[in-house]
C-alpha cells in the first residue's frame, strides 16, 4: 500500500561569498505559517533561523537514483535557513508517494552523501543557492520524515511496527532490527496528543499525525525544522571552534627563557584574546542552541529539541571543545608564570646593574680621594722642598730673624708641615660628619662669619697692624672654614 510522506532534509552549507540570501522570512511559503512574536509556539529570538529563498521545482526535474522507480516525487521545494553567526542550512522538502520500502529509499537518496541529487542539469546546492555553494560534511545532516497519523502509537507499539520504525530511522530496507537493542527516544509532551507521534534516533526524526491538527500541526512541523537547523548550526560552530582550538594548541611556542618579558606579554595577550573569542563563540553559537535557550515553543518543542541534541554529536563536541579550551587556559597560565619569572629576572638584572654602577661611582670617588691626597702630598713636598731650599740660602748668622737661629726656622717649617697633615686628617674626618638639618642655617651663618674673620685677619696683617695677631686670626679662621665646608659636603654621608 502506497503512503504519502513528506521528507525534509537539512544540509549544512559551506561559507560561500557568492550566495546572497534575502532577509525576508518566507516560512509561510513553505509551511503555511509564520512565527509571530507572542502568538506562535516558536517565538522571535536572535538565534531563531530565518527561512528564505523558497523555490518550487518541477518534480520531473528531481534526479535521484530511485526517483520514478521506487517512489514518485509529487512536490520538490528548496529553501535556505539563515542562521545566527553567518551559517546557512539548505532545506530540501520532498513530497513522495510510495510503499514504506520506497519511502526508505527516498529518505536514503536525500540523505546519503554519496548520492548526488540534481535539479534539472545542476546539482542541488548549485541549483538552490548558486554555483559557488557547496554542502558541508555529511555527518551534520538532519532529516525529518512526516507520515500520516495512525501508523505508530508511542504507547502501543507492537514488535513488527517497532521494527518498521527502526528501518525508517536507519533508512535500511534489507535488515531487520531488534527494538530492545536499539533505543529510540520518544520525547514527552510532544507525544501527548493522541493522534500524534514523534520518534528521534541519531540525526533522524519520524513524526506522524501532524496533518490532523491544522495550524498547530503546521507550527509543530516548522518547530521541528527550526530545532534541527539550530542543532546543525551549533554542531558546525562547535566543529570549527574545536579545529581553531586545536590549531591554537598546536601553534603554542615552546617556552624560551631567552625571550624578554615584553615579548612574552604581547604573545600572551594575543593568545588570551583569541581563546576568549573562542569561548565567546562557543557560548553564543553552540551552547545557546544545545541548551535550548533559543527554543521558545513551549514544553512540547523544548522536549523534542532536547532529544534531538541528545542524539546528535553536539554534547560530545561541546565536551571535547571545552576540554581543549581548558587546556589552552592551562597553557596560558604556564606562559603567565614564565612571563613572571622573566620579569623577575629582568628586574634583578636591572637592580644588579644599578648596584654595579653605584659601586663603580664609589670606586671612582675613592680613586678621586686618593688622587687628591696624592696631589696634596706632592704640593706639600714641593712646598716643603722650597722652604728648605730657601732656608739653605739664608746665612748661618740669623740673630736678627724672628726665630733668632737656623734651627728655630727648621723647627717652624716642620711644625707647619705637621700642622698641615693634621688639618688634612681633620678635613677627612669632617667630611664624614653629617650636619643635622636643623643646624644647617647656623652652619651657613658660621661659614660666612669665618670668611669675614679670615679676611679681617689678612687685611690686618697686610697693613702692618697687629701682625702676629692678624696672622693667627687669618690662619685659625681659614682652618675652621675648611673644616666647616668639609662637614657640609653631601657626598659620603652615612
Amino acid at each position: 500500500m502506497d503512503v504519502a510522506a513528506r521528507i525534509i532534509t537539512l544540509y549544512p552549507v559551506e561559507q560561500c561569498p557568492g550566495a546572497v540570501l534575502p532577509d525576508d522570512d518566507e516560512s509561510a511559503d513553505l509551511f503555511g505559517v509564520t512565527p509571530r512574536e507572542g502568538q506562535s509556539e516558536f517565538a522571535a529570538s536572535p538565534w531563531r533561523p530565518v527561512i528564505t529563498d523558497v523555490r518550487s521545482w518541477d518534480p520531473e526535474d528531481y534526479g535521484a537514483p530511485h526517483a520514478g522507480t521506487a517512489y514518485r516525487a509529487l512536490a520538490v521545494t528548496t529553501a535556505a535557513a539563515r542562521m545566527a553567526g553567518g551559517r546557512t542550512v539548505l532545506l530540501l522538502d520532498l513530497t513522495v508517494t510510495a510503499t514504506l520500502d520506497g519511502i526508505i529509499l527516498a529518505e536514503r537518496d536525500a540523505y546519503d552523501p554519496a548520492v548526488e541529487i540534481k535539479l534539472g542539469a545542476a546539482t542541488l546546492a548549485a541549483a538552490a543557492l548558486g554555483d559557488p555553494a557547496r554542502l558541508e560534511a555529511a555527518e551534520s545532516r538532519q532529516q525529518i520524515l512526516l507520515l500520516p497519523g495512525g501508523l505508530f502509537d508511542p504507547d502501543d507499539l507492537p514488535a513488527d511496527q517497532a521494527g518498521t520504525l527502526r528501518k525508517l530511522l536507519v533508512k535500511d530496507t534489507d535488515i531487520g532490527y531488534r527494538p530492545s537493542q536499539m533505543a529510540v527516544l520518544v520525547p514527552p509532551d510532544i507525544n501527548g496528543p493522541d493522534r500524534q507521534a514523534v520518534f528521534v534516533w541519531a540525526t533522524n526524526t519520524v513524526a506522524a499525525g501532524f496533518e490532523e491538527y491544522g495550524e498547530l500541526g503546521r507550527l509543530r512541523t516548522l518547530g521541528l525544522v527550526l530545532s534541527n537547523c539550530q542543532t546543525i548550526a551549533a554542531t558546525m560552530a562547535a566543529r570549527s571552534i574545536r579545529a581553531a582550538a586545536l590549531a591554537e594548541l598546536d601553534a603554542a611556542p615552546d617556552p624560551d627563557l631567552d625571550d624578554d618579558a615584553e615579548t612574552l606579554r604581547e604573545r600572551a595577550e594575543h593568545r588570551i584574546r583569541r581563546v576568549a573569542r573562542l569561548r565567546h563563540d562557543l557560548s553564543r553559537h553552540a551552547e545557546v542552541h544545545a541548551r535550548g535557550t533559543a527554543v521558545l515553543g513551549g514544553r512540547p518543542l523544548l522536549s523534542y529539541h532536547r532529544a534531538v541534541v541528545a542524539e546528535s554529536d553536539l554534547p560530545t563536541l561541546l565536551a571535547a571543545t571545552e576540554h581543549l579550551l581548558e587546556q589552552l587556559s592551562a597553557a596560558l597560565a604556564v606562559e603567565q608564570q614564565l612571563r613572571n619569572v622573566q620579569e623577575a629576572r629582568e628586574t634583578a638584572a636591572q637592580q644588579l646593574s644599578v648596584a654595579r654602577a653605584t659601586q663603580g661611582l664609589l670606586n671612582q670617588s675613592e680613586a678621586l680621594k686618593a688622587a687628591s691626597v696624592i696631589f696634596a702630598s706632592v704640593a706639600a713636598v714641593l712646598g716643603l722642598a722650597g722652604l728648605f731650599a730657601q732656608a739653605a740660602a739664608i746665612p748661618g748668622a740669623q740673630d736678627g730673624t724672628y726665630f733668632g737661629s737656623l734651627p728655630g726656622s727648621v723647627v717652624f717649617v716642620l711644625a707647619v708641615a705637621l700642622f698641615a697633615v693634621l688639618i688634612g686628617v681633620a678635613v677627612r674626618v669632617a667630611s664624614r660628619v653629617s650636619v643635622p638639618r636643623r643646624w644647617r642655617a647656623t652652619a651657613r651663618w658660621a661659614r660666612w662669619s669665618l670668611v669675614g674673620l679670615t679676611s679681617l685677619g689678612i687685611v690686618a696683617a697686610a697693613v702692618g697692624v697687629l701682625v702676629p695677631v692678624g696672622v693667627a686670626v687669618a690662619g685659625l679662621g681659614a682652618v675652621l672654614l675648611i673644616l666647616l665646608v668639609a662637614a657640609e659636603f653631601e657626598y659620603e654621608k652615612t
